[in-house]
């Protein structure tokens, strides 16, 4: 009997400094440093509301702006994107985004393909993901062993915000979540001139890790009647042109419909992009850049047939017109 009390306590004990791990980290992600998707708010999105979800690291949220692609064409949309965003970490945000949403199409970034668990961002794009099974994978399966236990209590790998914690901070957690205005965009409005596109060819270490996970998106989006498109954004560094086909021939067999190459100069032409006005940094666009992509992006959906769906709430989108200048720093 007293053994069985023993190790009854030792459960207990166990337990309860678990849930205070939880409530810790609950406590110290701080939200305000993170640059990728919110949860928090795209939770507060209405259910199967969103038509399109735009996945993969900066080079989306930076790139893509979801409201001037709804103001153009009335095809919602939610950038579901992470800084240095893996294949694998992308894999399991699209099947979290899906828990909550039916999307008609996912576009995902293919920069994710030179991506790994050693990048910088990898544990918090993982740590700021809901509580559930696609965290849990993403936390064993995207990033390295040793990052394991501070993703399973972010108390471990954040402690260091308890210095920073005050009456302020706890009070704005527990302010209403709204919903985003800008759907996970992230404009940036510093101008500097691009230099040009840099082919790599060497593809990584975990390049067939990132193609395993970039397969089972795939699948995924198929068994969810999802069309996937895949795109190469136009940043500084892209893959060489041989990597390139040898990616398309690796994926000739998976249910993709499209491949985008926005490093192609033709297609730049297309989108109207100039090396003088429309890039941040080498690799990023600006407002003006992201404004003229995402408006090829909208022309895109519309002649695919893509229209407004009745399920958006087009009060919440208009709002989001409404403000979007202003969001944007343009107005």
């Amino acid at each position: 009997m007293k053994k069985k009390k023993e190790a009854l306590a030792v459960v207990v004990a166990a337990a309860l400094l678990a849930a205070l791990l939880h409530g810790a980290g609950w406590l110290l992600l701080p939200y305000a440093d993170y640059n990728g998707t919110d949860w928090r708010r795209y939770a507060r999105e209405p259910e199967n509301s969103v038509d399109v979800l735009y996945v993969g690291s900066s080079l989306v949220f930076c790139d893509l702006d979801p409201v001037g692609i709804y103001g153009r064409c009335g095809v919602t949309g939610f950038n579901v994107a992470g800084p240095q965003q893996s294949m694998a970490i992308s894999y399991y945000y699209i099947r979290e985004a899906c828990r909550t949403q039916s999307p008609r199409a996912v576009f995902v970034e293919l920069g994710g393909m030179l991506n790994s668990p050693e990048d910088e961002f990898t544990v918090s794009d993982i740590a700021f993901m809901p509580r559930g099974m696609n965290r849990l994978m993403a936390s064993l399966f995207a990033a390295r062993p040793e990052d394991l236990p501070g993703l399973l209590f972010p108390a471990l790998k954040y402690h260091d915000y308890w210095t920073s914690l005050d009456l302020a901070s706890i009070r704005e957690k527990l302010q209403p979540i709204t919903p985003d205005p800008l759907t996970g965009y992230q404009p940036v409005t510093v101008t500097r001139p691009f230099e040009g596109i840099e082919q790599i060819d060497d593809c990584g270490s975990d390049y067939a890790r990132n193609l395993r996970y970039l397969k089972k998106t795939a699948d995924f989006c198929a068994e969810k009647g999802i069309e996937l498109y895949l795109i190469y954004s136009p940043a500084g560094r892209t893959a060489s042109p041989e990597r390139k086909a040898q990616l398309r021939q690796e994926l000739a067999a998976c249910p993709v419909t499209d491949i985008l190459d926005f490093t192609q100069d033709e297609r730049l032409a297309a989108v109207g992009l100039d090396p003088e006005t429309d890039w941040s940094d080498e690799m990023h666009l600006n407002v003006s850049g992201a404004s003229k992509l995402s408006a090829w992006v909208a022309d895109y959906l519309r002649a695919r047939g893509f229209t407004a769906s009745a399920a958006q709430d087009r009060a919440l989108w208009q709002q989001r017109l409404d403000g979007h200048d202003a969001e944007c720093g343009t107005a």
